[in-house]
């Protein structure tokens, strides 16, 4: 469990590093989400300490990595067309694989095949969108964020 002192230092990181993003963002002319990057960074600086003993709490590492899950889908969907939001789960379920995966550095074989055929679901539910019967479907699993 963390001690109140592990939590501080963590918030008051990502402070600094937003307040600091706010900063240097505009001097660098570049387009970034700072809360994005101050707990991104975070969390990487916190994966690097873990690696090498100086850090042992992977519960707010899995909540900083968390963060930035919601963050990356969330970034995705906004972008995405509506065609591809019938793809918001297997992304969703990608990019936690992929937190999962660096908080463990290695690779879980059920969790990538799990994956893969919700993959290979979507994909087939898109590539046949059109035909009756599957068109409703589809419409409500792109609906499925819209209407709640």
């Amino acid at each position: 469990m963390a001690t109140i002192t592990d939590i501080t230092w963590i918030f008051v990181t990502i402070s600094v590093l937003f307040y600091a993003g706010l900063v240097i963002k505009p001097l660098l002319k570049l387009s970034f989400c700072t809360i994005c990057l101050a707990v991104s960074m975070t969390w990487l600086s916190l994966l690097f300490l873990r690696q090498v003993g100086f850090f042992d709490n992977d519960l707010i590492l899995a909540i900083l990595l968390g963060q930035s899950v919601v963050g990356g889908y969330y970034l995705w969907e906004r972008q995405a067309k509506k065609s591809m939001l019938i793809f918001r789960l297997p992304v969703l379920l990608t990019l936690t694989y992929a937190a999962w995966t660096l908080l463990l550095l290695k690779l879980d074989l059920s969790l990538f095949g799990v994956t893969a055929t919700i993959w290979i679901i979507h994909i087939l539910l898109y590539n046949y969108r059109t035909r009756d019967g599957v068109k409703t479907y589809v419409d409500k699993i792109i609906a499925c964020c819209a209407r709640w």
